[in-house]
């Protein structure tokens, strides 16, 4: 998985799990999150998204399980 560091205000950086189809997101106030079950067309979407922040929240977050890591 490669990281991609972000210019986002929300979003510090995130990678992408294609066999698992989790993206992790790390998030500036801290904390990382995988959220589950993310198509790698969806992913695509987001990678893509004029921004990430906006795109997280009204296409990934109400839509995606999510973990909490520890780190």
């Amino acid at each position: 998985m490669t990281e991609t560091i972000t210019t986002s205000s929300l979003i510090e950086k995130f990678s992408y799990d294609e066999e698992q189809q989790v993206l992790h997101i790390h998030f500036r106030r801290g904390g990382h999150y995988g959220y589950a079950e993310v198509t790698p067309e969806k992913f695509a979407e987001f990678r893509e998204a004029e921004s990430h922040g906006k795109f997280f929240l009204t296409e990934i977050k109400p839509n995606h399980q999510f973990s909490k890591y520890e780190n």
